[in-house]
Formats: C-alpha cells, structure tokens, sequence
C-alpha cells in the first residue's frame, strides 16, 4: 500500500516549480512562413522639384545625360549604364519628356512596362549632346524606378563589327562534308 504523504509532497514541489519558471514563449510551427526581422530600408532623400514641379537633374551626367534626384548608379559597362533608387517612375518619365530632346515627329513609345526614350539627345545650353537610348523601368508595383542609359554611337559600332562579311576564300568547313552557303555562292 502507498501512502499518500510522499505523493502530496511530490505535487506540492512540482507545483512551486512550476510557478517558478518563466512562462513559456509562443513558439511558431516549422514552415509557417514568418521570418526574422528585415533590416529597415534606408530612408529616401527628400525629393527636389523644380518650379514646374518637375524633379531637378543631379550633378552627375552619364554618357551626358542627366539623372534625375533620388537615383543611384548601380551598374555599368561600355556605352550603358543603370541609375535605380526609390522614385516613382511617373516623376521619371515626367523629368525626360523636359530634359531630353526627341527627333521631329518621334515620341516617348512603351515596350512591356518600360518606357523608351530613342535616339534622344540632352537637353543642355549650347551643346547638343550625344545620342542615347533611355529605358524607364518602373519596379516593385512602382514604388521604385530604374533608368538604363544607352550610348547609341556604340552601339551602332558593336552592330557594324557583327555584321563583318565573310569572304568565299575565307571559308572553311565545320565539319566533314559542310556545304558552301547559299549566301556565299
């Protein structure tokens, strides 16, 4: 027979152990999809307009052409170069129809979700400018905007090198029993 006193005593140790623990914590089930913490993003700089409203061009010219506030260069290569940064791509597309010239009878054409600015030239005092492409990519359901800029010299200089001609006497077979083209003979 058992007696009851050491199941008491039992209880009565396992109760105030219980209360002196600390509650436990809420605790997530695996794959519920709740991730740590994001880090906050950086805050935007206040955005500066000119008396039209229009967003002012920073100090920065890349290929020549003016970018306006609010956008950071984030990368480059030959005859291009790509500005993004918190802006809405309205106030971007608004900032290019002033700041950038067009070809008579050409306009602003949209290709996908991007607008596209063709063989436009900067609109600088006494200096025509050189012509580029300008591509307006609105992202993140436009909270964000991209600009890639296209030097149009260079690219017209790597089309002509791609289409170098080949010549008959220069042509070799790839393979064993490869046909003269059709376009050679």
């Amino acid at each position: 027979m058992r007696h009851p006193i050491p199941i008491l005593v039992t209880g009565a140790i396992l109760a105030l152990a219980t209360g002196c623990r600390p509650p436990p914590q809420e605790r997530t089930p695996v794959g519920s999809g709740e991730q740590a913490d994001e880090p906050e993003p950086r805050p935007s700089p206040p955005p500066i307009y000119d008396a039209q409203g229009v967003r002012l061009p920073q100090d920065a010219l890349p290929l020549g052409t003016p970018v306006p506030v609010g956008l950071e260069e984030r990368s480059s290569g030959t005859g291009w170069v790509r500005w993004e940064g918190p802006v809405d791509p309205d106030e971007v597309t608004t900032f290019y129809d002033t700041y950038l010239t067009l070809p008579p009878l050409k306009a602003p054409h949209q290709v996908g979700r991007s607008i596209r600015y063709l063989d436009a030239r900067p609109r600088q005092p006494g200096n025509p400018g050189r012509p580029v492409e300008v591509h307006v990519i609105p992202e993140q359901g436009g909270t964000r905007c991209a600009v890639t800029i296209w030097d149009v010299t260079v690219l017209e200089q790597e089309q002509d090198e791609e289409e170098e001609p080949i010549d008959l006497r220069d042509w070799k077979p790839s393979y064993p029993g490869e046909k003269i083209p059709s376009e050679l003979l």
